[in-house]
């Protein structure tokens, strides 16, 4: 996937806004924003995952809504990634979801 793809599929306000709701899409395209020269340096979104680990909390998906402390999640991860990146890729860029055309899930048989 091309980085000006995988920009499209993080800012698109279909996926973020329904994902963040309106203050917090405001906030995402706001950091965004103040964080173009430092995403243009890192070469990925890890600067705007940054500045919105501080903040996010609150998320919805699939019309459920969740609570994952993205702040608590930076203070304990041992990479260079952040909490909010998790969300991100996940839920908004939606990469986590996507089944190959032709490939159905089905449930486990236990025998």
């Amino acid at each position: 996937m091309s980085k000006l793809q995988k920009l499209k599929n993080n800012l698109i306000p279909r996926n973020a806004f329904s994902v963040l709701g309106p203050v917090q899409y405001l906030g995402y395209l706001s950091n965004f924003l103040i964080n173009i020269p430092n995403i243009i340096l890192a070469g990925d979104l890890r600067p705007l995952d940054k500045s919105m680990s501080m903040t996010a909390k609150r998320f919805n998906y699939r019309g459920s809504t969740f609570l994952f402390n993205c702040k608590f999640c930076d203070e304990h991860l041992e990479e260079d990634s952040f909490g909010f990146g998790i969300v991100r890729e996940i839920y908004i860029g939606s990469s986590g979801f996507q089944v190959a055309k032709g490939f159905m899930l089905r449930a486990p048989q236990w025998k």
